[in-house]
């Protein structure tokens, strides 16, 4: 896993300037407007939420991640890390005939 990291957004005129998605009980960037406050705070597509002010939102709903988000003001602190390929995977639900390869391989 790498190293988590601490990125403090300014609010602009358009908002914080990124998209938000979700995967299984992963958070993360789906989208980062170019030269706006989430790219100029160092947010990247990808990146993982981790805490936000200070809260942690590993197990929140998109709804309460949302809501945290709007409580912020003017100014948002995000601890993010890039997602792994390995969480992504196991995101995903198996094809049966992984299934059958694992119970074969137990």
């Amino acid at each position: 896993m790498s190293t988590p990291r601490d990125i403090e957004i300014h609010k602009g005129v358009g908002g914080y300037g990124f998209n938000l998605a979700k995967l299984g009980n992963l958070q993360f960037f789906r989208a980062v407007e170019e030269d706006g406050p989430a790219d100029l705070a160092g947010a990247r597509v990808g990146d993982r939420l981790l805490k936000v002010n200070g809260q942690d939102v590993t197990k929140a709903t998109h709804s309460q991640l949302v809501q945290l988000i709007k409580q912020a003001g003017e100014t948002l602190r995000l601890c993010v890390v890039p997602i792994t390929q390995e969480e992504i995977n196991a995101q995903q639900p198996q094809q049966p005939q992984q299934q059958q390869q694992q119970q074969q391989q137990q």
